[in-house]
């Protein structure tokens, strides 16, 4: 069963993600054109073995637009939000969402 849920960032945009199954939690970070729902099938094999997060970037779906202070930092603390609500430590990005991740990884240490 899969749930949307939504949090507040620290600029105060509204970032949206579902999650779907059970286990050690991840997050899914799709890339420049895609939206969460894109990644649906890839989460759902996923979750047979984790608690899959699948965040809706800003700009995307139900998540607060861009404004003019985007940034792939913007998307770092994004991420590293919801990794602190959700305890995720294993990340797979798509496209731009990998850049996002390898970029998290790199400012935030183990």
């Amino acid at each position: 069963m899969e749930r949307s849920q939504a949090f507040t960032s620290a600029n105060g945009a509204t970032i949206h993600y579902q999650t779907v199954g059970s286990g050690p939690p991840s997050v899914v970070i799709p890339g420049g054109l895609s939206i969460a729902a894109d990644f649906d099938a890839f989460a759902n094999v996923l979750a047979e073995s984790f608690t899959v997060h699948t965040i809706e970037r800003r700009g995307r779906g139900r998540s607060s637009p861009q404004d003019a202070g985007y940034s792939i930092a913007v998307e770092c603390e994004d991420l590293c939000t919801l990794q602190k609500a959700t305890q995720a430590t294993c990340l797979f990005g798509h496209s731009y969402g990998g850049l996002i991740a390898l970029e998290a990884a790199r400012n935030n240490g183990p």
